[in-house]
């Protein structure tokens, strides 16, 4: 056998990625037509994110040998971390044919389908690696996610425990554990979890969002939030946009009906101000919680480079609305009051934006924010400066201004909420 492939093997079990890719590339060298190398390196760039080489690769080992079920695993693999769930399916689909006794290529099957929201198939997959291998740490967590996305969450619990007690050096499981205590809404629980996954395995993307999570769900606020999100998470998109458009119809409802029956308004205004209020909740709860953890000395070392961008954009605009606001009621100075109003109205702005995918979907979401905060700005120089004006040219320039806060500026920042809402659902490509 080749020896350049049986180093890159080894290598590549001890997760020295970069290395078994330089001794794949010399055995590709030495046999240009080695499928086994082809699907080997095509998982070697897939973690380093090279995503067009890694697919190039996979499809060059099938290419190369079309019955080797390692070739169809290492394209699935590819697929599915390039959001290609669909894809990713049909090709698992084809190496569990090939090989059906092989539970790594049911736990990729089932991975496929926990991406797509099939949750009952994917625990169907993860019971079949099961029976094929009854220790297969993979195919366990897969089934404790799938568990925890049926509402099982006390079985997807005892299942991890019991992965835990075989390979408690497990930093995958410990961090799929953490997430199991997040939807059980045990922060504490969860905490003890990501913290020692991250010990095991510092760079594990996985722990790392679990414990910016477990962490802001310390707080009452933030924890029923997070029940809220995760399980909208775990409910078809259909019944997300069902839900959002009930809250939306809803709250516009309760709000005509307070104001065509004054006798009622004690109770349906206060009703209205929770809908308002939660609504408003569900887009800021992540971006003013990223901020009490980028104030916090250990916190804001975990969170990503996004959540710190726009933690700090939150917080500088929070800021401004606060300090316009405490000017205005000390000068008696209603514009300032406004002012504040549309700096705070901007905070959903702010928020939305950095839940949009990187690449072109952002930058073309970063003008349309630079466009409503021109809109903004234009307005209220309008109305300031149609003070000097006298009366007949102050009323005309300051209509103006309110004209263009109230047609333009407040009605898109509700527009851009929800394309932001919208584009964050969407799967972008990676490339």
């Amino acid at each position: 056998m080749n020896p350049h492939f049986e180093r890159a093997q080894l290598l590549f079990q001890q997760s020295r990625f970069d290395h078994a890719e330089e001794s794949l590339r010399r055995s590709l060298a030495a046999d240009p037509d080695h499928a086994w190398s082809h699907a080997l390196l095509a998982l070697c760039l897939l973690h380093s994110k090279e995503y067009q080489e890694a697919t190039a690769e996979a499809e060059r080992a099938i290419g190369a040998s079309p019955d080797l079920p390692v070739a169809h695993y290492a394209l699935a693999s590819v697929f599915l971390a390039r959001n290609r769930p669909e894809d990713a399916e049909k090709v698992a689909k084809q190496a569990v044919e090939l090989n059906p006794y092989d539970a790594d290529l049911h736990q990729l099957l089932g991975a496929t389908y926990m991406e797509l929201r099939r949750w009952p198939s994917a625990l169907e997959e993860a019971e079949e690696g099961l029976r094929l291998d009854a220790e297969h740490s993979g195919c366990a967590n897969l089934k404790a996610m799938a568990l925890v996305k049926l509402g099982r969450k006390e079985e997807a619990s005892l299942m991890m425990e019991g992965v835990l007690a075989r390979d408690p050096e497990d930093a995958y499981s410990h961090a799929n554990q953490g997430w199991t205590a997040l939807h059980e809404s045990d922060p504490q629980k969860a905490l003890i979890h990501f913290r020692e996954a991250l010990r095991l395995d510092p760079t594990l993307e996985f722990a790392q969002a679990g414990m910016v999570e477990a962490l802001k769900a310390r707080y009452w606020i933030y924890r029923q939030m997070l029940r809220w999100f995760l399980w909208m998470e775990s409910i078809g998109q259909k019944w997300q946009w069902g839900i959002i458009l009930l809250i939306f119809f809803g709250t516009k409802f309760v709000r005509q009906a307070a104001d065509n029956n004054p006798n009622l308004g004690m109770v349906l205004w206060p009703i209205y101000g929770v809908l308002v209020g939660f609504a408003v909740m569900t887009w800021l709860a992540n971006p003013l919680f990223n901020l009490m953890l980028r104030l916090n000395r250990f916190g804001k070392h975990i969170l990503t480079s996004d959540q710190k961008w726009g933690a700090n954009a939150v917080g500088l605009c929070l800021l401004l609305a606060l300090g316009m606001l405490a000017y205005g009621l000390i000068e008696d100075d209603l514009i300032a009051v406004y002012m504040a109003i549309a700096c705070g109205v901007y905070l959903l702005v702010l928020a939305a934006l950095f839940q949009v995918p990187k690449g072109l979907p952002r930058y073309g979401m970063a003008v349309a924010a630079v466009v409503l905060a021109g809109i903004a700005i234009y307005a209220f120089h309008l109305i300031y400066s149609s003070l000097d004006l006298p009366r007949d040219a102050l009323r005309a320039q300051a209509k103006e201004g309110f004209t263009l806060l109230y047609s333009f500026y407040f009605p898109g920042v509700l527009i851009y909420s929800i394309v932001a809402n919208v584009l964050g659902q969407v799967r972008f490509e990676n490339r």
